[in-house]
């Protein structure tokens, strides 16, 4: 029989497993990139000029482009005293106005939903920064003289995490919100070298290859609690998109009044994942406590995965690499190449012929 890393030459025909082990490099190469980013002290849209006096922070984006934003409201949750949301929608929320830092994220740069928010953001004044690899976002930040971050492009946006964490991090250093990590950031890189030299064996004896034998034959139902609720929403992502499977999501404490009666009825094929941290409080671990032990009694298939690192960045990128790995394994052991999004690009295709919003960018731009 062969391993999973023999099958890996034959299914994964693009490389994804290249990507996923240089994640600490490309960590490492985006905290230097772009360590010099500036942000001036006023942008001029129209006829008015907006300061970079922030009140709230918005962070736009879609898919692996929106995981960033969703790291950063974990890490900073306790960190900073200003309101920052991510949204993924077209609309922006009513109070975006020339108080609010607006970072637009898309990889490609051609995301309708964040473009439309963006366009919005122009209107209502606010003060925008836009990352991408180029596209129309490069377009609409060179036309109204937007500060600009450009990521590396010809990859898929899942595996440009590292470039889009250390952009908006060096964006909130830059526009005074809160300090550059760069301790927590250098520890983190060095710790996670380590594990990715002992994930890329994709042995299923390693906590990835675990995690994805219990995944194999179930729906996945993935658990964590803030500081690590993106982490498990990123896990839940990434079988959609690596394996080709369903995967489902739900944070504590809110799953304890109301997700957790789903498990009264047993079903089969449904396994659970709960992730665990340091920052557990301890009025969350008594809960976790009895999932655990509902998991035991009703005898559903469980894991408990456990960040590991010395400070909370390095727990968050250990869980993301982690989740990963495990996802492409997954993805090997069905036989399903990683790397390609069919149905994601047909829909794309669907909506841009219906819809032509390329027409109405060219008409303003």
């Amino acid at each position: 029989m062969k391993s999973i890393l023999e099958k890996a030459k034959e299914i994964d025909k693009n490389n994804m497993l290249n990507l996923l082990k240089k994640f600490p490099e490309d960590l490492e190469e985006a905290y230097a990139l772009y360590s010099d980013v500036l942000l001036p002290d006023k942008i001029n849209l129209g006829d008015k000029d907006i300061s970079l006096q922030p009140s709230n922070i918005i962070i736009v984006g879609m898919g692996g482009s929106a995981i960033g934003g969703l790291l950063l409201q974990d890490y900073f949750y306790d960190k900073i005293n200003k309101p920052l949301f991510t949204v993924k929608s077209f609309e922006l929320p009513a109070y975006v106005s020339s108080s609010t830092l607006l970072i637009a994220v898309s990889y490609s740069g051609n995301t309708e939903e964040t473009l439309r928010a963006v366009l919005i953001g122009i209107k209502r004044g606010a003060y925008i920064v836009t990352v991408s690899s180029g596209g129309w976002l490069m377009k609409i930040a060179g036309k109204y003289g937007l500060p600009h971050i450009r990521l590396p492009s010809g990859r898929p946006p899942r595996t440009a995490l590292p470039y889009m964490i250390n952009a908006l991090l060096w964006i909130m250093d830059k526009a005074g919100i809160h300090s550059f990590p760069r301790a927590d950031v250098r520890n983190a890189i060095s710790f996670i070298k380590k594990k990715v030299n002992e994930y890329s064996h994709l042995d299923l004896n390693s906590l990835p290859g675990v995690i994805a034998s219990l995944a194999y034959n179930n729906i996945l139902t993935i658990y964590s609690y803030r500081p690590y609720i993106a982490a498990g929403y990123r896990f839940k992502t990434q079988i959609n998109e690596n394996a080709k499977m369903h995967a489902f999501f739900a944070e504590l404490p809110e799953a304890d009044h109301n997700e957790i009666m789903g498990w009264e009825k047993l079903r089969t094929g449904i396994a659970a994942c709960m992730i665990r941290g340091r920052e557990e409080r301890y009025y969350i671990k008594p809960r976790i406590d009895f999932w655990i032990k509902m998991f035991q009694e009703k005898g559903i298939p469980f894991i408990e995965v456990t960040a590991e690192g010395d400070n909370l960045f390095s727990e968050l990128i250990f869980l993301i690499v982690t989740f990963d790995f495990a996802s492409y394994i997954l993805s090997i052991m069905k036989n399903i190449d990683p790397y390609p999004v069919k149905t994601i690009s047909e829909l794309k295709r669907f909506t841009s012929e219906r819809i032509r919003f390329e027409e109405e960018l060219r008409d303003l731009i």
